[in-house]
């Protein structure tokens, strides 16, 4: 039955990341590079910050660190939903806004007690703006008014391999197809109707591959407790792009628009994006399933960033995450609080944005929880964050979120050959 399910949920999941009508995010800082970036881990390590370069679990999915799939003891499907709260303020405004989006799909099985594969579809980044400006006009009875939106994004699909060739080492090896568009148009206009407008229409289509590698090494330190060292790289990647780009002069009254002339018309125009490579660390404590304690930190030198061939203002980011989980009895097998997971954590970047000479700071604290399920070892999660990024200084936009992910890990055991008497 697991099997019909995962079958259906996958083709759920893929048509609607595929699907246009998915926003995930509505902020004016997607404009730049690729957009917003999105969080790669799953809801069981953001309820502790997303630390995972060292995380290993012999029932949950760790994409970050591909070493971690040869832990894995049992199948795993993984399946996540997010909503997102953001409220947006500079020094005059402020306004309210929630999106809420299928998050991913993952699964993983282990093909030898030292091998396990994983597959999966997730977003990788988004866009998703608009922007209007006005100035004085030297036209008698109007103002000048400029318009920039933006929307579309990358998703990721990838497929995964951990190995562990000796005890308590492993390495693995993520290949991650990138795929998506970006519609970004640009204004200029009259608050009289009667005056000639100018609009840029740009739809760029995106594709390429990036691989990202991982180690994991297992260090036991007593009879109890346990650490486990993780470090990760990132390929730097070249995405291949086809943009289409038209510029026309326009009429508009009442919202309808009367397009006037074609100034410029470009299609199948062949580009690049330029991904820039990306390192990172971690360490584990781990005291049985009852105790972890996490630590994790990630750079990306975003200063090598190139969109079709042109910088675009991006300055080199990192990140760092501390987080913990506490389970007070994983072997019960009668009281439901005993055995859920109780988790924290807190994490604070420098982004990759750097606008009017600010580079902005992303920090937050998080909460979640693994529920246990009466199947096997599946588990459902809830993870809660809460957090700002940005600033009301020097004429830019603060964002204060709340983001609630709801995430479903079901365990089950796949490619057994069974016994025949």
């Amino acid at each position: 039955m697991i099997h019909k399910y995962s079958v259906l949920l996958f083709l759920a999941f893929t048509f609607s990341f595929l699907a246009p009508a998915q926003t995930l995010t509505n902020s004016a800082y997607s404009r730049y590079g690729i957009g917003d970036l999105q969080f790669s881990s799953f809801t069981a390590n953001k309820g502790f910050a997303g630390v995972s370069q060292a995380y290993q679990s012999a029932y949950v999915i760790n994409y970050n660190n591909p070493a971690s799939y040869s832990s894995l003891k049992l199948t795993a499907i993984q399946i996540g939903v997010s909503s997102n709260n953001f409220e947006q303020q500079t020094l005059l405004t402020k306004q309210k806004i929630n999106n809420t989006n299928l998050a991913y799909f993952s699964a993983a099985f282990p093909v030898k007690k030292w091998w396990g594969t994983s597959i999966g579809l997730l977003p990788y980044s988004a866009i998703g703006y608009k922007i209007t400006t006005a100035s004085a006009s030297n036209v008698s009875g109007s103002t000048l008014s400029y318009l920039y939106k933006g929307s579309g994004g990358l998703n990721r699909f990838y497929w995964g391999n951990g190995f562990t060739p000796f005890k308590n080492f492993s390495i693995g090896a993520n290949a991650n197809f990138l795929f998506g568009n970006f519609t970004k148009e640009r204004r200029a206009y009259y608050t009289d109707g009667t005056l000639y407008n100018v609009r840029e229409q740009t739809v760029s289509n995106i594709k390429g591959l990036e691989y990202n590698f991982g180690t994991q090494y297992n260090v036991p330190l007593n009879k109890d407790w346990a650490m486990t060292i993780g470090l990760t790289y990132g390929l730097q990647s070249l995405l291949n792009t086809s943009n289409n780009s038209i510029v026309q002069t326009y009429t508009e009254v009442n919202e309808a628009i009367s397009v006037k002339d074609t100034l410029q018309y470009i299609t199948d125009d062949k580009n690049s994006i330029t991904i820039p490579q990306k390192i990172g660390g971690g360490i584990v404590l781990k005291k049985s399933d009852k105790y972890l304690i996490g630590f994790d930190y990630t750079s990306q030198n975003w200063k090598d960033f190139k969109l079709n061939g042109k910088d675009d203002s991006l300055t080199n980011s990192n990140k760092f995450a501390i987080g913990f989980q506490y389970t007070p009895d994983p072997t019960s097998l009668k009281s439901f609080i005993k055995k859920t997971q109780y988790r924290a954590g807190f994490h604070y970047s420098n982004t990759y944005l750097k606008i009017n000479n600010t580079q902005l700071k992303d920090y937050a604290v998080s909460l979640g929880f693994g529920f246990p399920l009466k199947r096997n070892f599946s588990t459902g999660n809830l993870a809660v964050e809460y957090g700002k990024r940005g600033t009301v200084q020097n004429n830019l936009i603060e964002e204060k979120y709340l983001k609630f992910s709801l995430g479903l890990v079901i365990n089950d055991k796949w490619f057994i050959r069974r016994k025949i008497d």
